[in-house]
């Protein structure tokens, strides 16, 4: 239901998910079922007759009932989600009297709610060490779509992906502990430019409220006379991303539909969604360079903050013929982490292009995921449903000679509101008083985290040092 307005990602991922060979699965396996029982019904009469006969004694029948009741007491034991071994049919049906929430209640101090409140609420601190370290800097900011910190070589996966990321952080900062609170990139949308929690619900808060009265990152920067923009190659469209993008902050949002519009005569013959009918749901990400520079060398009379938000990494992944072969055995997750190269690429390109304009050292570059993607390690796969690391630990990296001449790793423990307050203070600048989130940098910061998701359960989870707390609020499972 929640992605019924978006009909075109959909087909999209269906269309990279039917291959020839699942169709034939797909259609042979009923034909298969009927012909195994009309075998067992034409050679095994006497065993079905047999069996009926047995269950219909009422020994036989309590013999029954005690093994399925034995089964699900060790299933629930040993933790298996119910929703996997439950009748698709049933649970539909009793999904039209479950029309309730999750509720948690309890008693909890006034002090426990601190974490959440606003800055306004919130004792002061003198600024830290990094405050104004970028003053009056460029701010691009690289979103890697469904990106988590698991798979990059910079974050020690085995796989050589990311190659510039860790070359370009030989001049910044790498923070190691970074989460976003909700896998779903519509949330994190509201964390990395508003600093505000998701709403707890399956909505995201931009599609629930676009037009929420709150300071976003580009607000603040236009003030001090910067011109904004996003682009992305995907469609923004979806959960009302586009109008919210656009009241918080950004003077153009380019997508899918508009981004051509910002690409020189050159480099307009990429296809567009409606020339190509496969396709809709993206463009190459290949596109963002060209775009954002053209954008960029539009007018140099005013300090710039970009945003570049890729669309390859995100499910059905696309990535270019000619890739590397890193998980053979799993060729969806080798397209995956081949998309996730063409980031890589485009960030060393995109950080030669500066330099070459005179701006590398002027300019902050902040690259980070909007989540992570699951591929089988809790039996999931995709994002959404869990709150486990693989989909919520993020990467996230400033790169600027204001910050270091050396790479450095910061264990700070933070999370996607925390992003942008944190980029003020770089700036010097103070942080709006209704943002939820603090400066990695700030003395008195929390040393918690919160998770949420609630697609599949409503999962809710905190973070404290070495400790991670999870509470299943649809079946009451702690973990």
């Amino acid at each position: 239901i929640a992605m019924s307005d978006n009909l075109r990602g959909i087909r999209s991922s269906m269309e990279a998910a039917l291959t020839h060979e699942r169709l034939i699965a797909v259609v042979s396996a009923p034909v298969v079922v009927l012909l195994i029982a009309v075998l067992i019904i034409g050679t095994a009469g006497r065993l079905v007759e047999h069996v009926r006969l047995l269950s219909s004694r009422a020994k036989w029948r309590a013999t029954l009932g005690g093994y399925l009741a034995v089964a699900l007491f060790v299933t629930r034991l040993a933790g298996i989600d119910s929703t996997a071994l439950a009748n698709p049919h049933t649970a539909l049906l009793a999904s039209l009297w479950d029309r309730n929430d999750p509720f948690v209640s309890g008693a909890f101090s006034e002090s426990a709610l601190d974490d959440f409140r606003p800055r306004q609420v919130q004792p002061e601190t003198e600024p830290s060490e990094w405050h104004g370290r970028a003053k009056n800097c460029n701010v691009v900011v690289v979103v890697m779509e469904s990106v988590g910190s698991q798979p990059l070589g910079h974050y020690g996966a085995p796989h050589d992906t990311t190659p510039q990321l860790t070359r370009l952080a030989e001049r910044g900062l790498t923070f190691d502990r970074i989460y976003a609170s909700q896998p779903y990139t519509s949330n994190a949308m509201a964390g990395i430019f508003c600093s505000l929690y998701p709403w707890h619900g399956w909505r995201s808060l931009p599609r629930r409220a676009p037009d929420l009265q709150v300071t976003g990152l580009g607000n603040v920067l236009q003030r001090r006379g910067y011109r904004s923009a996003l682009v992305h190659t995907g469609d923004m469209r979806f959960d009302n991303e586009k109008r919210f993008l656009e009241i918080h902050g950004f003077d153009e949002v380019h997508d899918v539909w508009t981004l051509k519009t910002l690409l020189p005569e050159s480099g307009r013959e990429a296809d567009t969604p409606e020339e190509t009918p496969g396709m809709h749901l993206h463009l190459p990400d290949g596109l963002l360079l060209p775009a954002a520079l053209r954008w960029i060398d539009s007018d140099r009379s005013q300090p710039f903050f970009l945003t570049l938000w890729t669309i390859q990494t995100h499910h059905p992944y696309f990535a270019e013929p000619s890739r590397e072969s890193f998980t053979p055995h799993d060729p969806e997750q080798d397209r995956y982490l081949n998309a996730i190269r063409v980031t890589d690429r485009l960030l060393g390109d995109l950080m030669c292009e500066l330099d070459a304009r005179g701006l590398a050292d002027s300019t902050l570059l902040v690259v980070l995921g909007d989540h992570g993607e699951a591929f089988g390690e809790h039996g999931h796969r995709g994002h959404s449903k869990t709150i486990h690391e693989e989909e919520l630990r993020i990467p996230l990296v400033m790169i600027s000679p204001r910050l270091s001449t050396r790479p450095q790793r910061l264990p700070v423990l933070g999370q996607q509101i925390d992003i942008a307050p944190t980029i003020l203070e770089l700036m010097g600048l103070n942080a709006p008083k209704e943002w939820q989130g603090r400066s990695l940098f700030a003395a008195n910061r929390s040393e918690r985290v919160y998770l949420f998701t609630a697609f599949h359960h409503y999962l809710f989870g905190v973070i404290e040092g070495d400790w991670k707390y999870v509470y299943n609020a649809t079946t009451g499972r702690r973990q």
